[in-house]
C-alpha cells in the first residue's frame, strides 16, 4: 500500500508491521488525509489542539 505521500507511507508501514489490518489501515490514511486536506496541507506535526478541535467541529457540522 503506497501513497504520494511519505507520512502517508510511514504510518501505513508502521501499522502494517503492528499486524493492524488492511482495512484499518486504509481508513486511518483516509481520515488522516482527510484532515491534512481540510487544513491546506499542512503537515500534522505543525498543528496543535486548535487545528483538531476546528476539525471536529467541521465534522459535526457537515455529517448528516
Amino acid at each position: 500500500m503506497k501513497t504520494r505521500s511519505p507520512l502517508l507511507n510511514y504510518i501505513a508501514d508502521y501499522m502494517l508491521v503492528r499486524q493492524h489490518s488492511l482495512r484499518a489501515v486504509e481508513t486511518y490514511l483516509k481520515w488522516i488525509a482527510s484532515y491534512i486536506h481540510f487544513h491546506n496541507k499542512r503537515h500534522p506535526a505543525s498543528m496543535g489542539d486548535n487545528e483538531v478541535e476546528y476539525y471536529l467541529e467541521h465534522l459535526t457540522r457537515v455529517a448528516p
